[in-house]
């Protein structure tokens, strides 16, 4: 895996628009998830991507520092394309199956399954309403 640092979007304003688009032949930097907040420590913007955790850039202002990051993904992947690495799959882009293992204290068990029973409804419909509400 490329090793990554934080860094600033100015080293990566001249990327174009078409690396923008077409990302590891694949993937695009559209397909990403991004999230921008403001960092009192830093008195800057971050922004960052889920599927590269260890990438950051900083801006003084949000739209900069959204703009920055993801040309630093396209400048990213594409050069783990040049270097023979494969890119993290994008979220957007994984196909979800909507089933999951679930592993508990007996005692949550029971008392879910008591629960459930009272309502007259199955365990994973109890736990699935009590997940949305939150």
């Amino acid at each position: 895996m490329a090793k990554v640092r934080h860094i600033r979007s100015n080293r990566y304003s001249k990327l174009s628009t078409e690396l923008i688009e077409k990302v590891n032949g694949m993937y695009r930097a559209e397909d990403y998830t991004y999230k921008v907040f403001y960092s009192p420590e830093d008195e800057e913007f971050v922004a960052t991507v889920s599927e590269f955790p260890s990438l950051a850039v900083l801006e003084e202002d949000q739209k900069a520092a959204f703009d920055g990051i993801v040309k630093a993904v396209a400048y990213l992947v594409e050069d783990m394309e040049k270097s023979g690495e494969e890119a993290p799959e994008p979220f957007s882009r994984k196909v979800y199956s909507g089933t999951i293992s679930l592993r508990m204290p007996p005692s949550v068990h029971r008392k879910l399954s008591r629960e459930a029973k009272e309502e007259g409804i199955s365990v994973s419909r109890l736990i699935n309403s009590k997940l949305i509400v939150q």
